[in-house]
């Protein structure tokens, strides 16, 4: 499938999950959370594996949206990966969404994204919740949806080594701070992707587009 046909599914996808948003509906297939680690300290990346069975899905899916709710004060996501054959998801206030590479649906047991973060808060010795809401997927024809799911991450203290208890300003233990702060001042940028906006006449003129190529494409196969 070309690049403009997967730009079609992807924005017919959208316009379908605008229209069914405020429709209630039962989950009709599983998604689970994997976290690499269940504890991190302040400055530690972790990230979180989004894993799909379509297996119960009449014509698989090709498309999805979620969204990803979290205490920014505690985590703060530094990069999104598409697993497999699915594209990096588009995140926007909160919101993700991706669509397979080949424009093709999948019908079996996969992991699809990965989300890293960084634990960033002062707080130790407490959990924090990552969740998954309103996952909404789809093969054009349908919007299939997907029961909510959350993780408990807990933020732990540092472990410092006896020898480094005399000495908090060792070489070691500044060099292991500066790596941190740098890994977080690394991924501001990307932070600032969650606030970008995409303007309403984009999405009418992406449209329009489709359809004219969609006409186009029809009338010459007659």
């Amino acid at each position: 499938m070309n690049k403009i046909s997967k730009i079609f599914i992807l924005t017919l996808f959208s316009i379908l999950i605008l229209i069914t948003t405020s429709m209630a509906a039962d989950s009709s297939y599983q998604i689970e959370l994997l976290p690499n680690k269940t504890e991190v300290i302040k400055g530690e990346a972790f990230y979180i594996t989004i894993e799909i069975d379509p297996s119960t899905v009449e014509g698989g899916i090709g498309a999805y949206t979620a969204e990803i709710k979290y205490d920014s004060n505690v985590f703060e996501i530094t990069k999104l990966e598409g697993l497999g054959n699915w594209e990096t998801p588009i995140i926007n206030d909160g919101k993700i969404i991706a669509t397979t590479n080949d424009g093709e649906c999948v019908t079996t047991k996969q992991e699809i994204a990965k989300i890293t973060f960084i634990a960033k808060t002062d707080i130790i010795n407490t959990t924090s919740e990552i969740q998954v809401e309103n996952f909404q997927s789809s093969n054009v024809e349908t919007i299939e949806t997907a029961e909510n799911k959350k993780v408990e991450i807990g933020i732990k203290q540092e472990e410092i080594n006896p020898g480094e208890e005399q000495n908090n300003n060792t070489p070691g233990q500044s060099t292991n701070t500066n790596k941190q702060d740098s890994l977080a001042n690394s991924n501001l940028p990307f932070a600032g992707m969650q606030n970008t906006i995409i303007p309403i006449i984009s999405v009418i003129i992406l449209i329009a587009i489709t359809v004219a190529y969609r006409v186009y494409k029809k009338n010459h196969e007659k």
